[in-house]
């Protein structure tokens, strides 16, 4: 990747924190410089840990700066956690709670999850059995998608 400056808004954001290149940012948060490209050229959406990443070293925490510089207007409440009892749910049950989740999602973030989006993170071993095991479930019973 080239050093190519920075655009507006990022400039302004960033070099007063010495950071004057896409792979600064990447070298200075800890994410590759690939993620930092997509990040600052609004390609795809980014992944609640790069947001929070960038945040937490630059900005104090403020997430939602970090979504306005990337230019999606999102309003983040911070990280949430299903309680503990959840962890009684059988796989089908997680799946299925999984799915509600992300269907509530704004469509952008849905399809960074599905994968959809090019240069979006794509899902991960364990969500792609999940979702495989979830469509023959709902194939062998009968029940509509």
């Amino acid at each position: 990747m080239s050093r190519e400056p920075l655009p507006e808004p990022w400039r302004s954001a960033l070099e007063p924190k010495g950071i004057e290149s896409k792979r600064g940012l990447a070298s200075r948060v800890g994410i590759s410089p690939q993620t930092a490209k997509r990040l600052i050229d609004g390609i795809g959406s980014p992944s609640a840990e790069t947001v929070a990443r960038v945040a937490d070293e630059l900005f104090g925490g403020d997430r939602v700066r970090v979504w306005e510089l990337a230019g999606i207007a999102r309003e983040d409440h911070g990280d949430w956690a299903l309680p503990p009892e959840a962890s009684q749910l059988d796989p089908d049950q997680r799946a299925a709670v999984l799915a509600v989740v992300r269907a509530m999602l704004p469509p952008d973030a849905r399809r960074r999850v599905s994968g959809d989006v090019a240069g979006a993170a794509p899902l991960t071993k364990r969500e792609k059995t999940q979702q495989i095991q979830t469509r023959a479930a709902r194939k062998g019973s009968g029940k509509a998608p």
